[in-house]
């Protein structure tokens, strides 16, 4: 099946969204329980994290708030115009694991940035 650029775009995003979520959840239930003394609510912070991923990623890939955040950001995009030059589908799975990584260390990355 053939896709056009359109339909890569939009299952990049999504299943980068949805990657992302699932690892945001991930990374702010071991961020909360390594850092016990922070007494963070642990579904408010899916929540803030969650809502702010798609402005997150954007930002974490020109400045480096945390250097896995940043290189999954990059290696998102990277198998997004792989899989678009291409014109196949399976180096999305790569755009996927970057955005999941990028998730894991997202919560960090939030909280430094609204610390500021």
């Amino acid at each position: 099946m053939a896709y056009s650029k359109r339909r890569f775009a939009l299952t990049w995003f999504v299943g980068g969204y949805l990657s992302s979520f699932m690892s945001t959840i991930i990374g702010v239930m071991y961020w909360s329980y390594q850092k016990a003394e922070w007494k963070i609510d642990v579904v408010s912070e899916i929540i803030a994290s969650s809502i702010m991923l798609p402005i997150g990623w954007l930002f974490c890939l020109v400045a480096p708030l945390s250097i896995p955040s940043m290189l999954g950001a990059w290696v998102s995009i990277i198998g997004f115009v792989w899989a678009c030059r291409l014109k196949n589908i399976k180096p999305l799975y790569l755009s996927f694991a970057g955005c999941f990584i990028f998730g894991l260390y997202w919560p960090m990355a939030f909280w430094t940035m609204m610390s500021v």
